[in-house]
């Protein structure tokens, strides 16, 4: 299996959630792209088909440190030397194939706020809309993050480093280093990326999709109107999985 089918699988089946390919690659809001194997791909923005209007609001959550730990993952022993420089050691048991360890430092969330003015746009573009184009509008990111998932049928990771460089990898703000090492049953690790980890989609109403233009050439994008033309998609709605695990933050992840 391909590694991006193997990390993107493991954010749908574990969080219910659409991960950025790959690990903090460029992704903003009004980005638009479709589901390919099961992995969204960037096709444009919605800035080269409308402009952009003045009065879309995007809000950005405060910086935090961000951790999830899979029901399915737990912490079996760990040691600390008696030095900093001695050496320290996690030991984690996956009981899944798909069970994530995630963990983010510095993490914000940004998103448009005013979804009706979105939808007014999207309204005018109905007709150049294709049905199985998704559209970006939030993105988790963060100045540094931690990926692991253990190979098939879960199993046990262990991390050992010096004191220090462990507790980073612990917050999500370590590198890649010589004495950062990871053995076990690794299915992948992602350490030390920076950028957008997840994404929030959503797509126009189907009922919507192809009917007749009337009307959306005077569409006032400031009158309130109630009508709702996107919907929020989940890869459960797609997929039909079960029900998904939480992020956790863990307060101000601003240092």
């Amino acid at each position: 299996m391909p590694a991006w089918k193997r990390y993107v699988n493991a954010f749908r089946k574990d969080l219910d959630a659409w991960a950025v390919w790959e690990p903090g690659e460029p992704v903003d809001i009004g980005d638009y792209g479709s589901i390919d194997r099961g992995r969204w791909r960037k096709l444009g923005t919605l800035w080269s088909l409308v402009e952009r209007p003045e009065h879309l609001l995007v809000q950005e959550s405060t910086p935090t440190d961000v951790q999830y730990g899979s029901a399915a993952v737990s912490a079996i022993e760990a040691r600390a030397g008696t030095t900093p420089d001695s050496g320290a050691y996690v030991r984690m048991k996956f009981v899944s194939q798909d069970a994530l360890f995630l963990r983010a430092h510095c993490s914000t969330h940004r998103s448009v706020a005013n979804r009706h003015a979105l939808d007014g746009l999207l309204l005018t573009l109905r007709e150049r809309w294709q049905k199985d184009w998704l559209l970006v509008t939030g993105v988790r990111a963060a100045a540094r993050f931690t990926v692991l998932a253990a190979g098939k049928g879960g199993g046990e990771i262990a991390v050992s480093a010096p004191l220090p460089e462990l507790q980073s990898f612990l917050l999500g703000s370590a590198t890649l280093s010589p004495s950062l090492q990871i053995s076990g049953s690794v299915y992948f690790s992602y350490i030390g990326c920076s950028g957008p980890i997840l994404m929030d989609l959503v797509r126009i109403k189907r009922g919507l999709l192809g009917e007749p233009r009337v009307g959306t050439e005077d569409f006032d994008l400031d009158d309130g109107l109630n009508l709702e033309v996107s919907e929020s998609v989940a890869p459960s709605d797609i997929y039909g999985e079960g029900e998904p695990g939480k992020l956790d933050t863990m307060g101000d992840g601003s240092a």
